[in-house]
């Protein structure tokens, strides 16, 4: 890390002369300079900038036969910018009794230095030497650790951090550790947690470690050594007791952790896995192919609405406009376009009068039909507008939509309910998620203990819940009948959908108003009437657009279109099915086509379409806004997801791996290295300044 070197330079004024000759102009030279000197504003000298190289941290560590650390560390340093003139060494004293003999040499000559404490309850060795800029120094720090081998029946452990992890953001380039073991004694186990470095020594009396890479400041290098129990004649530390009991419950939590680990892995595989098996056993359609590429009328039985129900297994919006629109066809009902001007003729207000048509005593109706009429109040004989009866169709809106899924079933194209199945499914689902987030939060409460582990039930638990909010709207197969029509009907709506490459339009004005019920179900209607408006289509007999309200009245231009009455819409509707098959009263009659109308039947038919679709948006908002905000779900499920993974990253793969290895070799290895490290005695930091 090199920083560029900032210096500075004295510039310097010469004035022209001196003494008393020269005094005037140097007067005046001298105080211009004092002038542009005031003016010009102050510069900061910034601090001269210190980099270093780490070249080399070695520690050659001697255990004593009493089981003391005599520690030998070198450091080389390439002091690359900046003076230097003292080094520290930090040493972390919770897993050590003291520290004492210390000496610290430059070239085999002793150097002053002086011991304190850290704030962080470190053992600080500072060390002074004569300045360093632009030179490459090697200092060794020796000192005796009182207290840091650890004790058990199955072997004594020596576990030091040769290189420390706080080092002021400078990596050390590369680093070798050597443990020297007392006569007689052998390396049980030999091994190195954090960065990558071999180790040699296993079974000999020398273990030597050499690290393979530059070690990043923040990462810090561990050796652990164990060698048979009895060879040391030292005693366990006082701190061994307490921290092995705190180890033992972290590794009895780890145990149970990784439990808690398994039970999550077969939540997320498996749940996921069993959902889908249960989809593709009871929520997918029967496979019956294509039927045909097309087909230019609808399955026989099949009305605009249980078609549109049909296709995409759910009673909405389009359906009941649909169904709406097909009563009219079949002569049921009759619209009247009805509007309110201002005094200057704008029109400002629209609204529909609805009335009986000529077959509705003679028509049998399904019950959703049955339903959908008594809701639209012709029951009662008598003119009314959509307006006045919408809070009606809005409380009579589930009756009906359970009553068109009713018909399909009773058709044969259910078993069951569909719209009842995804609210199961739906509400199972919502219960899951609630279910998992409320694990989820008894468990952060012993997150410290097990690591993270214990979240992995809910995060398993809480997939899955997602899934099954996702996969309910799925789950409504049809009967292999069911699946049979439906696939007719997709057909006959891409005839629909592209009538011109199957028919002349032309010839064929008549499938307007037939098929039209069917194009608002299939979400065709705009692209049917723009098509069918080219070729100059009469308008449908049901509908009666605003300026044919008073198609036969001679006093029409002198009475307000907003005060039509029951008899004036009757007559209207009447006057206008004569007039579009060329009669009215006897007289002849040009007849009406979409573009004799005042705007036209794409705008009429529009415009009803928009009449129908404002009747049914608060209908529509009530079906659409769901209790719960799947993509929140979703979002809030995610958020746990990544607390886990956080929470495991603790954990290192090399290091688990190892542990596996010492498990059986000494207590003492397996307590630390399960997670992953850091119960090294030694540690903390060092630098230079």
């Amino acid at each position: 890390m090199n920083k560029k070197r900032q210096t500075s330079r004295d510039r310097r004024t010469s004035l022209p002369g001196t003494g008393k000759r020269a005094g005037p102009i140097a007067a005046l030279l001298l105080l211009a300079l004092l002038v542009i000197t005031s003016l010009t504003p102050a510069t900061p000298t910034r601090a001269e900038s210190k980099t270093l190289l780490w070249n080399r941290l070695d520690s050659d560590i001697a255990v004593q036969g009493n089981g003391d650390l005599r520690v030998v560390e070198t450091n080389v340093i390439d002091f690359t910018s900046g003076s230097f003139t003292f080094g520290y060494r930090d040493i972390n004293q919770s897993r050590l009794t003291a520290i004492k003999d210390i000496q610290v040499t430059q070239d085999n000559k002793p150097l002053k230095f002086e011991t304190s404490e850290t704030d962080s309850g470190d053992f600080r060795i500072k060390y002074y030497f004569p300045a360093a800029q632009n030179e490459v120094r090697a200092f060794k720090l020796a000192y005796t650790v009182i207290g840091a081998t650890r004790y058990y029946t199955n072997g004594d452990v020596i576990y030091w951090a040769p290189v420390y992890a706080a080092r002021n953001g400078f990596s050390v380039q590369d680093s070798r550790t050597t443990v020297k073991l007392p006569i007689g004694a052998t390396a049980l186990l030999a091994a190195t947690f954090g960065p990558t470095a071999t180790v040699t020594g296993q079974g000999e009396n020398l273990v030597v470690a050499e690290a393979k890479e530059p070690i990043p400041s923040g990462k810090q290098l561990e050796v652990l050594v164990s060698i048979p129990h009895g060879i040391l004649t030292g005693s366990a530390p006082d701190w061994q007791a307490a921290y092995d009991v705190e180890q033992q419950t972290k590794v009895a939590n780890q145990g149970s952790g990784f439990g808690l680990l398994l039970v999550g892995m077969l939540l997320i595989f498996g749940g996921p896995a069993l959902i889908v098996f249960f989809w593709f056993k009871r929520g997918r359609d029967p496979n019956v192919g294509l039927v045909a590429e097309y087909l230019n009328e609808p399955p026989a039985g099949i009305t605009p609405g249980m078609a549109g129900t049909l296709v995409d297994g759910s009673a909405d919006l389009q359906d009941m406009i649909a169904t709406v629109i097909d009563l009219g066809r079949r002569g049921l009902l009759t619209l009247q376009e009805q509007g309110t001007t201002n005094p200057a003729g704008v029109v400002v207000a629209r609204d529909y009068f609805v009335s009986r048509g000529p077959n509705f005593k003679s028509v049998k109706l399904a019950a959703y039909e049955s339903k959908m009429v008594d809701a639209m109040r012709l029951n009662e004989d008598k003119t009314t507008t959509l307006s006045a009866i919408q809070g009606k169709l809005y409380a009579q809106t589930s009756t009906i939509k359970s009553a068109m899924y009713d018909e399909l079933i009773r058709l044969g194209m259910y078993s069951y309910n569909p719209e009842s199945s995804r609210s199961r499914y739906t509400l199972f689902g919502v219960i899951l998620l609630i279910f998992a987030c409320v694990i989820a939060c008894a468990a952060s409460l012993y997150s410290t203990a097990y690591s993270g582990y214990e979240l992995c039930p809910s995060v398993g638990i809480g997939l899955n819940a997602v899934i099954l909010l996702f996969i309910a709207s799925r789950m409504q197969a049809r009967t292999r009948k069911g699946a049979e029509t439906k696939m007719r009907v997709a057909a006959f709506k891409r005839y629909l959908q592209n009538i011109e490459k199957y028919t002349d339009i032309k010839t064929a004005k008549d499938l307007f108003d037939k098929y039209l019920p069917f194009a608002v179900a299939f979400g065709l209607d705009r692209s049917w009437i723009q098509k069918f408006t080219a070729v100059q289509t009469p308008t449908p007999s049901w509908y009666i657009p605003f300026d044919f309200g008073s198609i036969n009245s001679s006093s029409s231009s002198s009475r307000s279109r907003g005060s039509v009455g029951t008899g004036d819409v009757v007559n209207a509707g009447a006057a206008f099915a004569k007039s579009a098959i060329g009669d009215v009263s006897g007289a002849a009659v040009a007849p009406v086509t979409m573009d004799s109308i005042n705007e036209g039947l794409s705008s009429s038919l529009s415009d009803v379409n928009k009449g129908l679709t404002t009747m049914f948006t608060s209908v529509s908002a009530s079906f659409l806004n769901k209790p719960l905000n799947v993509g929140n779900a979703v979002g809030a499920v995610t958020n746990v997801a990544s607390t886990v993974s956080s929470a495991s990253s603790s954990g290192g793969a090399e290091a688990a791996k190892a542990g596996v290895q010492i498990a059986g070799a000494i207590l003492g290895a397996v307590l630390d290295i399960a997670t992953g490290g850091g119960g090294s005695s030694g540690g903390g930091g060092g630098g230079f300044g």
